[in-house]
């Protein structure tokens, strides 16, 4: 297996010097300094060919499949739950009417949104419903 050449030596000699001594850094991080497209375990395997000892890897948060960004658009009481709220939310692929027990958010707010089909880590299934 051949590797393509990671940096010039003056990176590698001043990355050398400067990880003499165990840290750990963020892929984004390490992004701001080097330009590369590598997956993480890649990268791991191009600094140990380099003689830069990597001892892991981690993966710090999770991945949510069926959890997205939505922006909350507007905001109004539910006409049958007093505990509950209509909101009109953006999720990047459109406009979705949701209800949301939360009440710690405002019209502008950005937050997760669980989509239809959601159940895992959900306490009970995320579903589509007809509006109130």
């Amino acid at each position: 297996m051949s590797f393509p050449p990671l940096l010039g030596c003056a990176a590698v000699e001043n990355l050398l010097s400067f990880c003499a001594f165990r840290m750990k850094v963020t892929l984004n991080w390490l992004k701001q300094y080097v330009d590369f497209s590598w997956s993480p375990e890649e990268l791991a395997e191009q600094l140990t060919m380099l003689g830069i000892e990597v001892e892991g890897v981690e993966k710090i948060g999770g991945e949510f499949q069926g959890v997205v960004v939505a922006q909350i658009l507007a905001s109004d009481k539910h006409p049958n739950a007093d505990k509950l709220s209509v909101c009109r939310v953006v999720d990047g692929k459109g406009e979705r009417q949701i209800v949301c027990g939360a009440k710690n958010f405002k019209v502008g707010d950005k937050v997760p949104l669980a989509l239809p089909g959601l159940t895992d880590p959900a306490p009970v299934p995320i579903v589509e419903a007809e509006p109130p």
